[in-house]
């Protein structure tokens, strides 16, 4: 069996070598468990953890082998992707082009199995564009992580990003919108991790999504489409069952002229304008197990 894993994180150690070289917050340091531990303010009650396996791709596709399938994987950033947008514009641009660099180079390491999605700095529209033609036109890298701030900033549906919306839908990439461990982190810190692990990134990135909705920025742009993390147990949002999660597959009818969307056992979604709209904001959706 021929599987496409599209929630995949590997992330590369030069990135946060050089963090830890950086004197003031954000920064990182070496941790117990082979990886580091990116700090972005000094009074975090949290800070986002990783381990080894997080910065060893050859042997994530050694532990994929195992399972007896032939496995693709769609490389997306995850939670440290708000990072490039945590520091001075011109540091964060220097950081993203340096990460989307070792993205491209995992891409001709493993020609046809690793398709790699850019970083970009959101705290200047402009910036942020050049980076996505750089990551698209120079690297050949196929879709654009949305972290769910800006920062601290929870606008990424502000009205300076419209340009950097339009310009994604020209060019037909996919946005990846993952939480990012920081709009609700302080408010439910505690319990180690538990209350923010379990609530707080799925509130988070709900949150995301329903700014785009919610701003028109779906209904101005219809092309454009989002790949949308950790919905598994989507917060209870209009349309939806207080506290369903998903189970298995999840099919939604959208209507005449528009596409089906799922939802995957792993909880990402793949959006576009209406399924977004209809399944939030209308209609309850079928729930298919399987």
């Amino acid at each position: 069996m021929q599987i496409i894993d599209s929630h995949f994180h590997w992330w590369p150690r030069s990135i946060f070598d050089k963090l830890c070289k950086r004197g003031s917050f954000p920064k990182a340091r070496v941790n117990t468990h082979g990886g580091y531990d990116y700090m972005r303010r000094a009074d975090s009650g949290q800070h986002l953890n990783s381990w080894a396996e997080w910065f060893d791709l050859d042997k994530q596709f050694e532990y994929l082998e195992r399972l007896g399938h032939q496995f693709s994987v769609i490389l997306s950033i995850g939670p440290f992707s708000v990072a490039f947008s945590d520091m001075p514009v011109e540091e964060g641009r220097d950081y993203a082009l340096m990460w989307n660099e070792a993205m491209a180079d995992a891409q001709k390491k493993y020609p046809g199995r690793v398709w790699a999605s850019a970083a970009v700095p959101l705290q200047d529209t402009r910036t942020a564009i050049e980076t996505v033609d750089d990551a698209v036109n120079r690297l050949g890298l196929m879709g654009v992580n949305l972290p769910g701030s800006v920062g601290a900033d929870a606008r990424i549906d502000a009205e300076r990003l419209e340009p950097f919306y339009a310009h994604i839908e020209k060019l037909g990439l996919p946005l990846f919108l993952h939480p990012t461990d920081v709009i609700f982190q302080d408010m439910l810190d505690g319990y180690d991790g538990a209350l923010h692990l379990s609530l707080g990134r799925v509130i988070e990135v709900s949150v995301a999504a329903m700014r785009l909705i919610l701003s028109g920025v779906m209904e101005r742009h219809p092309e454009l489409k989002i790949v949308m993390s950790h919905t598994r147990r989507i917060a209870a949002l209009p349309g939806r069952p207080h506290g369903q999660e998903f189970q298995g597959r999840q099919a939604v009818s959208s209507g005449p002229g528009l596409h089906e969307a799922h939802v995957y056992g792993h909880g990402v979604s793949a959006l576009c304008r209406h399924e977004v709209r209809d399944r939030l904001l209308r209609h309850r959706p079928r729930y298919v197990r399987h």
